[in-house]
């Protein structure tokens, strides 16, 4: 299903309200500068040297980090709208659930740099979905150079894409490989910044200890504050796909990566899961509900 003239205006319009739902909650959160990334992206725009340095240079061009979330959050529910119908769903029911999802309109209410990664790898993702596939790619491979959190997105991109997109994700990624040392070669002593394995002490899993980390990976799903609404997310993705209409196969699929995206993110940190760790998996499959 592809989208005609009366989705795009949809795409616009929950854009425009998501954007101003965000700039409300930062008005409401404080303003400027707070969020968990805030103090050294500020200052990386004038003095460099940052480990994702696409953050601080889309700050500085829109002038600011908060300004940078609302905008990043706008274009996010633009883009999942825009792939919605792509995926058989209702342009503006997926729209509307992007636009006012609480942990969606979270991160784009704070000066982080979660709303812009995930906005890139959005808009590739809804890209690839749309045809270009190697552009598509690129644009979600991008978005590591803002932040990782980004990365739970690429799995269902690159089923999307195929070898293209797979091709477009490694070009757009590799001037900021770097930022993947945490997964590929931890360093147990550093912290989060030095290792993601943070559910087996720092240090990449051994497959006897896969069973328990997944255990406690599901703990810490089970244990995220109802706000998040990620189980009733997670049943009515469900739902979505089991719903009669076309596109069945792209639907089971991508739901099925978007799970095991969920589930890689939880057993990789275990009990230091945080909500925000999952807005990338949580995206996937809100995806899928716009079929109900």
């Amino acid at each position: 299903m592809s989208p005609g003239a009366k989705d795009i205006g949809v795409v616009v319009g929950v854009g425009l309200l998501a954007g101003l739902i965000r700039a409300w909650g930062l008005l409401v959160v404080g303003g400027e500068g707070l969020g968990p990334d805030a103090p050294g992206a500020l200052a990386a725009v004038t003095l460099g040297g940052h480990p994702y340095p696409l953050h601080p240079l889309l700050i500085g061009v829109l002038g600011g980090a908060g300004r940078l979330s609302v905008v990043s959050g706008a274009v996010m529910a633009a883009a999942m709208a825009f792939a919605a119908p792509r995926l058989g769903g209702s342009a503006l029911g997926v729209g509307l659930a992007v636009a006012c999802a609480p942990l969606l309109v979270e991160i784009g209410a704070l000066s982080g740099g979660d709303a812009p990664a995930l906005a890139l790898a959005a808009v590739g993702w809804a890209v690839t979905l749309g045809g270009r596939r190697l552009v598509g790619g690129l644009l979600a491979g991008l978005s590591l150079g803002v932040k990782p959190t980004a990365l739970a997105l690429w799995p269902v991109v690159a089923v999307a894409g195929g070898l293209p997109g797979v091709v477009g994700l490694a070009l757009g990624a590799a001037p900021f490989a770097e930022a993947l040392r945490p997964l590929v070669t931890p360093r147990p002593g550093g912290g989060l910044l030095g290792s993601w394995w943070r559910s087996s002490g720092g240090a990449p899993p051994r497959p006897d200890q896969l069973g328990e980390l997944l255990s406690q990976g599901v703990n810490a799903l089970v244990g995220l504050p109802g706000w998040t609404f990620v189980w009733p997310t997670l049943t009515l993705a469900v739902l979505g796909v089991c719903w009669p209409g076309d596109d069945r196969r792209r639907r089971v699929i991508t739901c099925l990566v978007g799970l095991a995206s969920l589930a890689g993110v939880s057993l990789l940190l275990g009990d230091q899961l945080r909500a925000r760790y999952l807005v990338a998996p949580v995206l996937a499959l809100v995806a899928l509900s716009g079929r109900l």
